[in-house]
């Protein structure tokens, strides 16, 4: 029985378990601030749990020639170096690949759904999930088996649609006079960068001062209006984009995953739809698509798992 070491590398926190047959086993979670390399982390992780077979690790940052560059971290990841320090084939992928390839195994009862549509709807897939960044990827049906599409569709451009949200953008537009993305605002720290932006409070997020996008989300959930007023950009940043997403593959369902979304389905389930719907002439096109949000903990582990399953199924 074959046992993959696999890895779910985010921006601020790095997950690890093994998969052996068809499940996950010995999940750990580390903080990426306290960890002086990413290598140190990993060959720690495995003197304890024994050798493997292979690894896969889905990684926030884009995946080309087996290197990944983090965006929002800095750490560079190679596949040949990584074999040779696990001494067993490595292979790295877009976070959101991984997400991708998830989501088909995860469990029913940890999908709640915003909105059901037609069966007979595409069988076409976008997943877009919010944490410290803003990861995208498309699953497209190619009539016997889905094919992953990862790439870096949350660095567009941000298209405000208030009075509300075009202050957000000429702010940020002081800081970043090139080029404001999308990740900019539905993220974590965007939450954070738009507090401020609104209401003068200055806050980091790395936990220094008195509160970080984890407080503006609580805030929000009690009916603090000046946190509720940033979520719901976030939120309508947010649905915009998974419908522009929807809209690029005429995906027949629309998963929504990360580690904000699941902290916050009343406000969803109160807010996304409609921005999601507000497509113009397609209006009618995004009624037909079914939208769920992932409240499953571990879809990044679950998608290098099948990712390294495929690796070895391929060689």
């Amino acid at each position: 029985m074959a046992t993959f070491l696999v890895g779910d590398i985010g921006g601020t926190n790095s997950r690890l378990g093994l998969w052996r047959n068809g499940s996950l086993e010995g999940i750990k979670q580390f903080r990426n601030t306290d960890q002086a390399t990413a290598e140190k982390q990993y060959g720690d992780y495995l003197e304890e749990a024994g050798p493997v077979d292979g690894a896969c690790f889905g990684i926030a940052g884009p995946a080309f020639n087996g290197r990944v560059h983090m965006t929002n971290l800095g750490w560079t990841f190679e596949e040949s170096a990584l074999s040779a320090l696990f001494g067993c084939p490595t292979r790295c992928i877009n976070d959101f690949h991984a997400q991708a390839l998830a989501m088909h195994h995860i469990p029913s009862e940890q999908l709640h759904t915003l909105q059901t549509a037609s069966s007979e709807a595409s069988k076409h897939a976008a997943v877009i999930g919010a944490g410290t960044g803003l990861g995208e990827a498309l699953l497209a049906w190619g009539g016997d088996r889905y094919h992953v599409l990862s790439g870096e569709g949350s660095h567009g451009r941000f298209a405000p649609k208030s009075e509300r949200e075009f202050e957000v953008l000429k702010s940020m537009m002081a800081k970043w006079p090139d080029h404001v993305s999308v990740e900019r605002v539905a993220s974590g720290p965007g939450l954070a960068a738009v507090y401020h932006i609104l209401f003068g409070e200055k806050f980091e997020t790395g936990g220094s001062s008195p509160l970080d996008p984890a407080q503006v989300t609580e805030r929000a959930l009690a009916g603090d209006e000046k946190a509720l007023e940033v979520m719901k950009i976030f939120i309508s940043t947010l649905a915009d984009e998974a419908a522009s997403l929807t809209l690029k593959c005429n995906a027949g369902t629309t998963y929504l995953s990360g580690g904000i979304p699941p902290r916050i389905l009343p406000l969803l389930d109160e807010f996304f739809i409609p921005s999601f719907l507000s497509k113009g002439r397609y209006r009618s096109q995004m009624e037909k698509t079914t939208v769920h949000v992932v409240t499953y903990p571990h879809a990044g582990l679950l998608g290098a798992g099948y990712g390294a399953s495929e690796m070895f199924t391929s060689s």
